[in-house]
């Protein structure tokens, strides 16, 4: 299943986000894939990949899939910091484009910041990215 082996690709190349290979922050240790139990405090920061909506297009006997991904980075520290990570997780996304060829490419679409502040001020970046890919017809 094709759509499974984009969102372990993933997985895989943002663990990469670590100050040891260069970037600014460390958010490539926590990833996560739809995390559905709430975060403990010592799991921040992380990333929660969430693969939350398709659309097909007929190619000759295949069908090329859209697949619309969401990101969250979820952080307890600053705003600054929460700037960094998302700088991180757009820089890693745009050196690894195509996932080993797995995809035809990957656009960046949107992001936005939110902020719970009420118990543990938890701040979070959401962006959504766009791919493209092929598979058999009534493959996934």
């Amino acid at each position: 299943m094709k759509r499974q082996q984009i969102i372990d690709k993933l997985k895989e190349v943002l663990n990469q986000i670590t100050t040891v290979n260069g970037y600014q922050t460390d958010i490539g240790q926590n990833v996560f894939d739809w995390r559905l139990e709430p975060l403990r405090r010592e799991e921040t920061p992380c990333i929660v990949i969430r693969d939350i909506e398709s659309y097909v297009d007929d190619y000759n006997n295949a069908n090329d899939i859209r697949l619309e991904l969401q990101f969250d980075i979820i952080m307890t520290t600053t705003i600054e910091d929460l700037r960094k990570a998302l700088a991180d997780l757009k820089k890693c996304l745009g050196q690894n484009e195509t996932l080993d060829g797995l995809v035809f490419y990957m656009q960046w679409k949107n992001d936005s910041f939110d902020a719970d502040l009420e118990e543990d001020r938890i701040l979070v970046a959401s962006c959504r990215v766009s791919t493209l890919y092929r598979v058999n017809r009534w493959e996934i």
